[in-house]
């Protein structure tokens, strides 16, 4: 019996070792036994994660879900949860789902969201606030990896400083770790997902793994991170023992939520309003006002200057003064009598207008902005001349103002029919009322009276000039940098050629150009400078050695936009006002006169087309923009030797350009009609009118197809590259005298008296633009003064449209590229057959 004993004893101990068998030999208790030897088992990793959320997301939510979907090949995603309070069912959905891991996102108020990691059935759990939230569609990153594949996870060190972190660690190992046994997974690691802790909040990213750098295939192995996305902050805020409950483990003192940030931001805006409105209690029994001879709407300039490219949410400063004066009737016949008026209301409007006119589209009117300050009191205040009635100046009461003007406007522009284009103007209206007014003496004005307003207006206007730089005036004069792009051109025929006389396009594909051109370029110039770069790329030496590159053109193209009405995207991008404020629902303020002709229906357009456009050369009528290279030019005939390092066959060119072009062709007059003259204009981006230039380049290959001297092959790669003209701000002109030397290093001295000195802007205003009270002097006023100089010698200038183009090879990477030799050299101006066609 005992043998037989031992013998089920053996059999059950090697069934358990292959994991075979229901029972156990060890549960059996038998007298004499010894302990049979047993193979240690591997644990094998089993980890499923349930993804699932709320009601209520947002579309970022969702694309966040479905790029962690993506990334985890061992998530099972659920439907919706439809109540928030009963979270105890979700460890229930996950066992149905056989999954120990479960994520969940909780979402609130359509704006706040949270993420629950959660190990289930018994814990512990981590509830995180999820902020900073960028989808892999919204980053549109370069790296990219294969679907399903696993990953690495990369944990700071400041983890395993305290114990949540490690805790945390533990959990995000356990639902970011995807098992090899992964039924959608598949035998690849190919990026990496790092959690850094920054500020106590849970920085994530992901990143592609690149061994070896794309430029260089053949290159030594490079171990480099490219990040594919997401993005996302979480900030911890409980962790629970149990799953979505318990007893709390940890909790963070530092949180706050969203809603009490929004509460706290409510009520300091709540106490501001407080204060203004005392503030305007008190301004009531301040009548003192300085006497100015000015205009009635002073500003500090004409002119607005604004920097940068447009931008929505910055904002410019225009302040000045509205003046009210109150002078007595004169008359020959009776004395001066006191004038007394009570000012009901005084409205200062800043409006934006653009207009446009052809006779395609018609005539087509927007408002770009409408900012209106009441820079009355509430309640009516007293206006008299009593005591100086007999003076020959009128009595004058200055009201200061300061409107925020948004920083996304586009430049103010004339176009033809003077003053159609993009106009700016600021527009006073007070209302008041006579105290002192006379009864009516007839019959018929007393019938009328009634209805007869007493309230009068007056109005006064002044028109405001926007100009935009590219930058605030510099001491220095600034050169651009430098932008670069990588080319994908394509491929003309040229005309008089057989058809079957083509390079064969797995030739053409791996030609490499990289164009380099200015960031941006001064209007004021006349001459850029282009540099192109040109290599092969995978192809063999034999075919690197029937290539030439024997001509190569450049134009410069303006082309001007005219729309009917604002695209889709400049309606997304741009904060117009509503419909209801837009013509003919609200008329402009200051029409262009042709306006009436079409409100009336006098004039009505047969075709009406949504969009003109117009393209122009800018180069000079003597230039033809085309070099021709030296003879035997073959360029890339070191390209795949493996002895010689590579390098960039190099061409860098000065392309001068004129500022008005007096060409004429077919449709030059019907162009004119709306665009003007063809001139040089500044980048202009705006709803209804934009002007953009480009850089055309045209590459003339040949290919030997029969070897040297025998067929040839000719193609012409076409390609444009975006150009920005900017006006340059002028130069800061310094006094050498008012500078002083501290060791070694200049300082500048105060500012010159010749300007007047105001106080900060936060002493007179508030944030909201609301004008300050101060009980002990009066509100300063802003006193216009003579522009300074804003031109600098044109001496200084360089002049390098008289330098000539050349070509040259120059070393790509100092490190890795050796210097290519006989260089040729590139004539100027050589007439080319056929005509050069752009894709």
């Amino acid at each position: 019996m005992s043998s037989v004993l031992k013998a089920q004893k053996a059999n059950a101990s090697k069934a358990d070792a292959k994991g075979k068998g229901k029972r156990k030999a060890d549960e059996m208790e038998v007298d004499g036994d010894a302990p049979a030897e047993t193979q240690p088992v591997k644990k094998k990793n089993k980890q499923r994660v349930l993804l699932l959320s709320s009601r209520g997301i947002t579309h970022r939510m969702r694309h966040l879900m479905n790029d962690l979907e993506a990334l985890l090949p061992h998530v099972k995603k659920d439907s919706k949860l439809d109540s928030k309070s009963q979270l105890n069912l979700l460890p229930e959905l996950a066992d149905l789902n056989n999954c120990n891991n479960t994520l969940y996102f909780e979402a609130r108020r359509h704006e706040d969201l949270y993420m629950w990691a959660a190990k289930t059935p018994n814990g512990p759990s981590i509830k995180m606030h999820v902020q900073n939230i960028h989808t892999m569609d919204e980053l549109k990153m370069t790296g990219n990896c294969l679907k399903g594949s696993r990953g690495l996870l990369s944990f700071d060190k400041a983890f395993e400083e305290s114990e949540w972190g490690r805790l945390t660690k533990e959990v995000f190992t356990h639902i970011f770790g995807v098992p090899p046994t992964a039924r959608r997974a598949k035998p690849f690691i190919d990026h990496i997902l790092t959690f850094s802790i920054v500020d106590s909040k849970i920085w994530f990213r992901n990143f592609q793994i690149i061994e070896k750098d794309p430029l260089q295939p053949n290159g030594p192995p490079q171990t480099t991170l490219v990040e594919i996305g997401p993005r996302f902050v979480l900030t911890p805020i409980r962790i629970f023992e149990g799953a979505f409950g318990g007893a709390t483990v940890y909790s963070n003192p530092e949180f706050i939520s969203p809603a009490a940030v929004r509460m706290a931001m409510k009520r300091e805006k709540g106490g501001k309003y407080n204060s203004r409105k005392d503030a305007e209690e008190e301004t009531k029994r301040r009548k003192e006002l300085r006497k100015r001879e000015e205009d009635a709407l002073a500003v500090s300039k004409d002119d607005l200057h604004m920097y940068g490219e447009l931008d929505a949410s910055s904002a410019y400063s225009l302040s000045g003064q509205v003046s009210v004066s109150v002078s007595s009737y004169y008359s020959l016949f009776e004395s001066r009598r006191t004038a007394r008026f009570m000012l009901q209301s005084l409205e200062l409007t800043f409006e934006g207008q653009s207009e446009i006119y052809s006779s395609n589209t018609g005539y087509s009117s927007l408002r770009l902005c409408s900012i209106t300050r009441q820079l009355a009191p509430p309640n009516p205040i007293e206006l008299s001349n009593q005591g100086y009635e007999d003076d020959a100046d009128p009595c004058t009461w200055n009201f200061v103002f300061n409107l925020p003007i948004p920083g996304w406007l586009p430049a103010s522009t004339r176009l033809c029919m003077g003053d159609i284009g993009i106009r700016y103007g600021l527009y006073a209206t007070a209302k008041f009322t006579s105290i002192d007014e006379d009864q009516p003496t007839s019959y018929f004005a007393t019938l009328c009276a009634p209805f007869r307003s007493r309230v009068k207006s007056a109005e006064a206007t002044k028109q405001i000039k926007i100009r935009r730089f590219i930058s605030p005036p510099q001491s220095e004069v600034v050169e651009p940098s430098t932008l670069s792009y990588l080319v994908n051109s394509t491929a003309f025929a040229s005309p008089g050629l057989a058809p079957k006389a083509r390079i064969p396009a797995e030739i053409l594909s791996k030609i490499q150009v990289i164009a380099s051109v200015p960031e941006y370029t001064n209007v004021k110039d006349n001459s850029l400078l282009v540099i192109l770069r040109l290599r092969t790329k995978d192809l063999c030496e034999e075919e690197c050695k029937k290539i030439q590159v024997t001509e190569v053109g450049f134009d410069l193209v303006q082309e001007d936009i005219c729309r009917y009405r604002p695209s889709a995207s400049c309606l997304a991008q741009y904060p117009l006002p509503p419909k209801r404020m837009q013509p003919p629902n609200l008329p402009l303020r200051d029409p262009h006169p042709v306006s009436s002709m079409y409100d009336v229906g006098l004039y009505v357009s047969n075709d009406e087309s949504e969009c003109l456009r117009r393209s122009f050369s800018l180069l000079h009528p003597s230039e033809s923009g085309r070099y021709k290279m030296a003879d035997n030019n073959y360029a890339f005939i070191n390209d795949a030797r493996t002895d010689v390092r590579p390098t960039w066959y190099t061409i860098e060119t000065v392309v001068p350009f004129v500022h008005h072009n007096t060409t004429f062709g077919d449709d030059a007059d019907r162009a004119s009609e709306w665009a003007g003259p063809k001139n040089l204009r500044p980048t202009l981006h705006s709803p209804l009118y934009s002007v953009t230039q480009d850089i055309a380049v045209t590459l003339t290959c040949t290919y030997d197809l029969e070897g040297r001297g025998g067929k040839v092959a000719k193609e012409k790669l076409c390609f444009r590259i975006p150009m920005a003209f900017m006006n340059v701000a002028p130069r800061q002109q310094v006094d050498p005298s008012r500078c002083s030397t501290t060791s070694g290093v200049p300082a500048l001295a105060a500012r010159s008296s010749e300007l007047p000195i105001l106080p900060a802007y936060s002493q007179l205003y508030d944030s909201n633009g609301q004008r300050k009270v101060d009980y002990s002097t009066p509100l300063p006023l802003y006193t216009p003064h003579s522009s300074m100089p804003t031109t600098e010698s044109q001496e200084n200038l360089i002049d390098r449209s008289s330098e000539p183009a050349s070509v040259q090879d120059n070393v790509y990477d100092a490190e890795r590229i050796d210097v290519k030799i006989n260089t040729p050299i590139l004539l100027s101006d050589v007439e080319s057959s056929g005509s050069a066609r752009t894709a």
